[in-house]
């Protein structure tokens, strides 16, 4: 699936997917992070009139386990650098998607998601220790940066079998 840019497009995009069939099957190839959420967003916007099946392909024998899994599971839209300006309406977009998601209690038990729960480490003096999950043991010596990835971010659990409540998630 391309990129959405344009006003035009995504109209388009709309008026396409309004006059699906009731027996349409939704295939995502290269699911991943993205696959799996565009999947998910599609099945939604197609509520109505309830695709008979939902195919995810994907090389792995579990979720994220190129992306997500290999960076902890956390996701925001602070972009450092040149692409800035083009990544960080896209990633906010994106990142706000999940947010409102995860106001249903069943998605975040099934996604583990936790919203503002990312955070730097540094040597100090035990500035804002407090900040952090009581399961970490901290250091005296620590100090915490809650805005280090910018000001929203969240965490998602990362999958280390090959089930997957995510998966079982009703779209």
């Amino acid at each position: 699936m391309a990129f959405l840019t344009t006003k035009e497009q995504v109209q388009r995009y709309h008026e396409e997917t309004a006059i699906m069939q009731d027996n349409t099957a939704i295939v995502t190839v290269g699911a991943g992070w993205i696959g799996l959420c565009t999947t998910y967003h599609l099945s939604k916007s197609l509520s109505t009139q309830d695709p008979k099946s939902k195919i995810v392909v994907d090389a792995s024998d579990r979720p994220f386990a190129d992306a997500s899994s290999a960076c902890t599971g956390c996701f925001q839209y602070h972009f450092p650098g040149p692409l800035s300006k083009i990544l960080t309406p896209l990633g906010k977009y994106s990142f706000n998607l999940w947010a409102q998601e995860a106001q249903d209690v069943d998605f975040r038990i099934a996604t583990g998601y936790r919203s503002n729960s990312s955070y730097g480490i540094y040597q100090g003096d035990s500035k804002g220790l407090d900040k952090l999950p009581t399961w970490i043991k901290t250091e005296t010596s620590w100090d915490v940066d809650t805005q280090v990835l910018g000001g929203s971010t969240a965490t998602v659990h990362v999958f280390s079998s090959s089930k997957s409540t995510v998966l079982s998630y009703k779209c």
